[in-house]
């Protein structure tokens, strides 16, 4: 784990990946969400964007990174 301190960017990324593996899990996202996190047969009810639509709904919401169908939530908030 003493690569997570590393100043080499690729080291440091790969050491913080590995330690998010090891403790996400759904009972903790569970936890950090307030709310039960149960997929179910439907993929869209696992997805963060959705699950957090009423906390969204007409604000401005920075989104990093791509995500699939995030247009979508045009329609709910300012991205």
């Amino acid at each position: 784990m003493a690569r997570i301190k590393s100043w080499n960017m690729l080291e440091a990324s790969l050491a913080l990946a590995a330690i998010n593996a090891a403790l996400n899990t759904p009972q903790k996202a569970a936890v950090l969400a307030g709310m039960p996190i149960a997929p179910g047969d439907d993929p869209e009810e696992a997805n963060a964007f959705r699950q957090f639509l009423p906390l969204m709904e007409g604000k401005n919401v920075a989104v990093v990174g791509h995500f699939p169908n995030i247009e979508r939530l045009r329609s709910h908030c300012r991205l």
